[in-house]
Parts: C-alpha cells; sequence; structure tokens
C-alpha cells in the first residue's frame, strides 16, 4: 500500500490502519515525490506497490502526464472532489481492475461510499459516489430532514461507526451533528451539506455539488469569498 496522504488528511487512517491490521506492507513516500508523476512511476514499481489512494486532482495530474503511473496497480481509489467523465479518457487504458471512486467526510473518518467504476459506462452526471461501506449509511433528505424519492436531488446525511463525537468548538455541532429517523428509529447523523440524488436506475448516488458554496481542492473544503 502507498503511504502518499499527509498525516493531517483522513485518507492516511485508511492507508496506514487498512494496511497494518491486515498485516500488509506499507510503503511511505515523500510528499515532493507524490507530485512528481515519473518519480511515482518509479517508486511504485520498484515497491511493487498494488493499492494506492489518490485524490482527483492528483489522478487528473497523472492522466495527463503520464497515465502508465497507475498501470502496476490492482487496485485504485479516488476522492476528494467530483469526478467527471472526462477525468477518466487519458488514463481509460490504464485503470487498474479495481478503480474505485470513494467519497467521504472527514467528520464520518476516511469513506463511506464507494463506487466501482466500470470503464465502459457513460457518466453524464458525474461519475457517481455510490452507495454506503459496511457499518455505514448514506441518505438524500431534504431541509427538514426527510427522506427523498428516488431520483430527487437532497442533501447527503451520513451516519455509521465511523461517526465523530464532534467538534472541539460545540456551538458548531449544533447544525451538523443531528438526530434523524431512519427506519422508524431515531439516529445520530452528519449533515455533509453536499447536493446528490439516488439514480433512478439503480440507487447509485451521485455528487452535485456544495449547498453552502465551498469548493473542494485536494480534497480540502475551502469558503468562496
Amino acid at each position: 500500500m502507498a503511504h502518499m496522504a499527509n498525516l493531517g488528511f483522513d485518507a492516511s487512517t485508511w492507508e496506514i490502519y487498512g494496511t497494518l491490521l491486515r498485516g500488509g506492507t506499507l510503503v511511505c513516500i515523500h510528499a515532493e515525490t507524490v507530485l512528481e508523476a515519473e518519480a511515482m512511476l518509479q517508486v511504485f514499481r520498484r515497491h511493487d506497490i498494488r493499492t494506492a489512494f489518490i485524490t482527483t486532482s492528483l489522478f487528473r495530474t497523472y492522466a495527463e502526464q503520464l497515465p502508465a503511473v497507475i498501470t502496476g496497480l490492482e487496485m485504485l481509489c479516488v476522492g476528494g472532489e467530483r469526478m467527471h467523465q472526462h477525468d477518466l479518457v487519458a488514463a481509460r487504458e490504464n485503470l487498474p481492475s479495481k478503480f474505485m471512486h470513494v467519497y467521504g467526510p472527514t467528520e464520518n473518518t476516511t469513506f463511506c461510499t464507494s463506487f466501482l467504476v466500470p470503464r465502459e459506462e457513460q457518466y453524464a452526471n458525474g461519475i457517481p459516489i455510490g452507495r454506503a461501506l459496511s457499518n455505514s449509511g448514506a441518505f438524500v433528505m431534504d431541509a427538514k430532514l426527510r427522506l427523498v424519492p428516488l431520483g430527487v436531488v437532497g442533501e447527503l446525511v451520513v451516519t455509521g461507526d465511523g461517526l465523530a463525537r464532534g467538534y472541539t468548538d460545540p456551538a458548531r455541532n449544533v447544525d451538523r451533528f443531528v438526530l434523524v429517523e431512519i427506519g422508524g428509529k431515531k439516529v445520530r447523523a452528519y449533515r455533509t451539506g453536499d447536493y446528490v440524488r439516488h439514480r433512478p436506475t439503480d440507487g447509485q448516488l451521485e455528487f452535485f455539488g456544495r449547498i453552502d458554496g465551498q469548493v473542494k481542492i485536494r480534497g480540502n473544503r475551502y469558503a468562496k469569498r
């Protein structure tokens, strides 16, 4: 497994614990090396790295500069920003057999949904973020925290074992960490502030952007001014 994420980025928890708890080998890669496609190609080959997570923007960089970087991987997870059909074009022939588009706010610890991307499919609304992982929940709700019908755009509300206890500033918890009704039971959840919908054809979640207008750059959210 490649350890490419900064320790301040929650993806590092997946890289570290997902590897060491399964008896795997974690290859720590210098931050400056990560930004150089040719250098990363050599690192992947030298250490026979089979699995990696990279942000969407870094995937675009590799795809444009040197798609062969990802050729030897067996599993590649990409996430942190919205991904479009055109992002796949340059690297389509180099994609590993398991190419996963993953989603998850820090408040629900790393990943809470995933989508195994088929090479042949076309995506008019961007690459889906998929369905909830085991021990996680992903629900589309309206402004009053009621479930919306299939195909209707609403806010993504997530639940599960990875849910944070809250922010260090309690005042910020009020509108974000809430109780919602799922299956007749009250469940603690996090309001992501992201617009999504379930695709009418198969129920996979499609991502449409932020409710508050924030943008994501290399996996981090920033407010517009």
